[in-house]
């Protein structure tokens, strides 16, 4: 019988109440972050394809829209998928992750992107580039 270590991780964490990252209340979700906190993120609603940026198009449609600016200069790349904007609490999160090696906040990070399913794709190849200089 093979055993996930994080499948385990889990289960600890939610037996033992681990407090919630950003408010340190007692929490019993896995991802070491309180479902009240998870849901005062600022998510990202409507997103250039291309680029990230948020877009000011009122509520969210399914169309995949490109901003002006890559319109007029477009990156040299493809697709960009933003799940949260880069404001309190997710910025302190990115930065103790990228800066201390503080696994909790990528797992907090990481799960904010595959939260949102229309993100994920079976054919697609995700590539996260950090500068750790």
């Amino acid at each position: 019988m093979q055993i996930n270590m994080w499948s385990l991780i889990d289960q600890i964490t939610a037996f033992l109440g681990i407090p919630c990252l950003l408010c340190s209340q007692p929490q019993h979700e896995p991802i070491n972050i309180c479902k009240a906190c998870l849901a005062d993120l600022p998510w990202c609603q409507q997103s250039c394809r291309q680029c990230g940026l948020q877009l000011n198009i009122g509520p969210k449609s399914t169309m995949q829209l490109i901003c002006g600016q890559c319109l007029q200069q477009p990156p040299n790349f493809d697709l960009s998928l933003a799940a949260c904007h880069y404001l309190p609490p997710v910025d302190s999160l990115l930065r103790r992750f990228k800066h201390q090696h503080h696994l909790p906040s990528g797992r907090v990070l990481a799960h904010s992107v595959r939260r949102d399913s229309s993100l994920i794709s079976n054919n697609l190849t995700i590539n996260i580039y950090y500068n750790f200089h």
